[in-house]
């Protein structure tokens, strides 16, 4: 049993549920409210030997606010289910918290409630989330055309480049086919490498990275490990560029949660399309570029397979205006999904991403 025939099976049950999209669209008084929910666990979506209780909250509320900002949303409130391992302390629960608070600052939500469990197992948090958006307004999978053009909001990558840096500088098990070791190779700085990460905020960028190196006395060698790290483990939302007539020509959208190729596989699916894909024109994050080390294979892999990148993939009318980085374009279904090749060959897309295996 995987994650999409479990759904498939729920949609088959709740057919007028309007399973598919991120977001569920409800009608309310003045325009449609938007609701979700996700988790993370501990062991799954994260491990806590290399990341932050604070880190774990914020992310959690990320993927949602990502889910939200799909839908052409904003966040309004959101609720968290705890499910707390035995022998939690005060300092423990402290973090946590500081990682929800910062996290809704961070993207203006409020918290309504949830609750508290023991968890037997791990760590557990299950967020669900409020949203808004304009009557009608709802950025939905289904709506993409033959002809449309694909559309990233944002470079690719980085997320499991950092994991594979994270795992490597915990001396754990290397993320297949992501040679990253190697920007944290050797004994020397591994556990102070580590702490900078634990202290990432959510979004940290070059000079919070820097300064938390350097606290550490750690050179700029280490700054791309770093930045790719955070990404993964505090990483930042970000909702379309504001404006009518930006909005306007996207037809489809869905977040990048599970590499851009199983993304967009789902995005074809929902409108029924095919899609082809111009590998020379996906944008890879500079921090990824340098841990893929040159190797072709990597670097499609990060491109292609990176999950957690909380950014946007469109389906834009043709004219309107392209709020990113056009990578290729929807084609009718009889086409299927496939890539041109930096070679200016066309392949089959490879089935690149995350699929939760139950």
């Amino acid at each position: 049993m995987n994650e999409g025939r479990f759904i498939d099976m729920l949609r088959a049950a709740f057919p007028d549920a309007g399973l598919g999209d991120d977001t569920a669209v409800l009608p309310a008084p003045a325009g449609e409210l938007l609701f979700a929910a996700d988790a993370v666990v501990d062991g799954v979506h994260l491990d806590l030997r290399y990341g932050s209780l604070a880190q774990a909250a914020a992310k959690a509320v990320t993927a949602n606010v990502s889910d939200v900002y799909a839908m052409g949303g904003e966040p309004v409130a959101v609720t968290v289910t705890a499910g707390l391992p035995a022998g939690l302390g005060d300092e423990d629960a402290a973090d946590l918290v500081r990682g929800l608070r910062a996290a809704l600052d961070r993207y203006g939500a409020g918290l309504a409630g949830g609750d508290t469990v023991a968890s037997a197992g791990p760590f557990f948090l299950d967020v669900a989330i409020l949203g808004r958006v304009a009557a009608g307004r709802a950025l939905r999978r289904g709506g993409a055309r033959p002809g449309d053009r694909l559309v990233v909001t944002g470079p690719l990558g980085r997320s499991l480049a950092g994991l594979a840096v994270l795992r490597a500088a915990a001396d754990l098990p290397p993320i297949p086919g992501v040679p990253a070791a190697r920007l944290v190779s050797g004994e020397s700085g591994r556990e102070a490498f580590l702490d900078a990460a634990r202290a990432c905020p959510i979004g940290a960028g070059e000079e919070e990275a820097a300064a938390l190196l350097a606290a550490r006395g750690l050179d700029a060698a280490f700054l791309p490990a770093l930045l790719a790290a955070a990404a993964h483990l505090a990483p930042l939302a970000r909702p379309l560029p504001p404006g009518e007539a930006m909005r306007g020509g996207v037809r489809a959208a869905i977040d990048v949660s599970d590499g851009l190729a199983r993304d967009l596989r789902n995005l074809c699916a929902q409108s029924g399309a095919g899609a082809l894909v111009d590998e020379a024109a996906l944008p890879l994050d500079p921090p990824a570029d340098v841990a893929a080390g040159g190797d072709d294979d990597a670097r499609r892999r990060l491109l292609l397979g990176g999950g957690e990148e909380y950014v946007l993939l469109l389906a834009v009318a043709p004219g309107a205006a392209c709020p990113g980085t056009e990578i290729g374009e929807i084609r009718p279904a009889a086409d299927g999904l496939r890539l041109r090749t930096r070679g200016g060959g066309i392949v089959p897309l490879p089935d690149l991403g995350w699929e939760h295996i139950l």
